[in-house]
């Protein structure tokens, strides 16, 4: 007996059935990917390479709360679960990789602005923003530069602020 459960063992033929824990966890897995999908714009859900049914239900799940959300993100995993998300995975990490992108550059336009409104760091700020762009109107940025400095010294900061903001935008695309 021994030797014959050892033989069917070691066969070719053996494959390795998934464990309970290792099934449940690709099935929570999925049904969190189904919940961040809820998180994208309609538009971008719309072009996600998944079924039409899948695609239905995730927008509806958009406009859902608390418990009718919750059976519905569970759903949206049983339907996912059956469909194949290679490519759903690339295209999400596709947006997010994008959004991360333009999340770090306006950060970094930010950063620029902050540097050009502070009386220490303009000199320098500005000096390699002309080198590094030297198609930028300075006449139009010191000029906002110096309506921030007059709006700031009557306690009413914000609109050159956020002009200085919009010409970096523009200009540094």
């Amino acid at each position: 007996m021994t030797e014959e459960y050892y033989q069917d063992h070691n066969s070719d033929d053996f494959t390795e059935e998934k464990s309970r824990t290792k099934i449940k966890k690709e099935a929570h897995d999925i049904t969190d990917f189904g919940k961040k999908l809820t998180e994208l714009s309609e538009e971008r859900i719309k072009k996600m390479p998944l079924d039409e049914k899948i695609i239905d239900e995730i927008i509806k799940a958009k406009s859902m709360q608390r418990i009718a959300l919750k059976r519905q993100l569970q759903y949206i995993g049983k339907l996912m679960r059956n469909a194949d998300l290679h490519e759903a995975y690339a295209t999400y990490d596709g947006y997010t990789q994008k959004n991360q992108a333009e999340i770090a550059k306006i950060h970094r336009l930010e950063q620029l602005r902050d540097a050009l409104v502070n009386d220490h760091t303009m000199k320098a700020a500005l000096d390699k923003l002309m080198s590094d762009h030297p198609h930028t109107d300075t006449q139009q940025l010191r000029q906002l530069i110096r309506n921030h400095h007059k709006e700031v010294s009557q306690q009413n900061p914000g609109k050159s602020y956020r002009q200085i903001f919009q010409l970096l935008k523009e200009t540094l695309g």
